[in-house]
């Protein structure tokens, strides 16, 4: 077996082990609280849809399994499942393993969005739906900014970040200093802290929705596309392929080999170069 296969069927292998200590974890939650249930009682009250137990359920039990703690628990999932998703999405479109939402400014906006929102005693769609256009107003801010000043600079981007979080935090502080200390205030930072104690199954139906499985082929592909114009990073001409970009599986186009077999090939910095470089080893 090759060396990629062998990484590959190790990470699905890891991938199988951590869903299952996950279900292992959340049948295990189902049971704790201040009304404990033992876990096979509660395995029990799962499968009370496919095989009648022994004992009778009871509905307090009932209530307690379908009605309080499991939307809480499937709630945590979902949103642990989607801010890695979002992290990933970031980490993937940018090429850096260090770009996250408080990076970007993605945080920021969506603090100010959603304190603006309480601020104005709007709907919780409403909130919802201004904590979502301020974080993704905040990105392509960073990203214009980033464009500007030095375009596709990874560390211009970083800084761009930076500044964007500082004047969205100075906003934020804004809105908290000119909120009534009596009802806005509590509601903002509480909002912020989040928690998962008013759950239910409409809000787990609203979360489900984004969080979603998506078909990500054509994200994928254009990626990769960017990464053949973007990489920088240089490699040998021996067989014509790129040993760190894009996992070395996309070939270097060659204008002209050069008379030194020990070349390095490098990408442009643009993409309006008009042709590869190399330095000599």
């Amino acid at each position: 077996m090759s060396g990629h296969g062998a990484s590959r069927r190790s990470a699905q292998v890891t991938i199988a082990l951590l869903l299952v200590g996950l279900a292992i974890a959340a049948v295990a939650s189902l049971g704790v609280g201040r009304y404990d249930i033992p876990v096979a009682r509660v395995i029990a009250i799962l499968v009370v849809p496919f095989s009648p137990p022994d004992i009778a359920i009871t509905p307090t039990e009932a209530n307690v399994v379908f009605t309080v703690r499991m939307p809480r628990i499937l709630l945590a999932v979902l949103t642990g499942a989607g801010l890695a998703l979002s992290g990933a999405a970031l980490q993937g479109v940018f090429r850096n393993p260090l770009v996250g939402p408080q990076v970007v400014g993605v945080s920021s906006g969506a603090a100010f969005g959603s304190k603006l929102a309480i601020l104005f005693s709007f709907p919780r769609y409403g909130l919802l739906g201004s904590a979502f256009t301020f974080g993704l107003s905040a990105l392509v801010l960073v990203y214009a900014l980033n464009g500007i000043v030095a375009r596709r600079n990874i560390l211009a981007l970083v800084l761009a970040g930076v500044v964007v979080t500082g004047f969205l935090g100075a906003l934020v502080s804004l809105l908290e200093y000119l909120a009534d200390t009596e009802d806005k205030l509590p509601a903002m930072v509480f909002w912020l802290l989040g928690s998962f104690a008013t759950a239910n199954w409409d809000k787990l139906l609203l979360v489900a929705a984004p969080a979603r499985p998506h078909r990500l082929s054509g994200v994928e592909g254009r990626v990769q596309g960017q990464s053949r114009d973007r990489c920088e990073s240089p490699a040998r001409i021996g067989d014509g392929r790129c040993l760190r970009c894009a996992g070395g599986h996309h070939e270097l186009r060659r204008l002209r080999k050069p008379a030194n077999p020990d070349a390095v090939w490098h990408w442009p910095r643009r993409r309006s170069a008009a042709s590869w470089y190399y330095a000599g080893a």
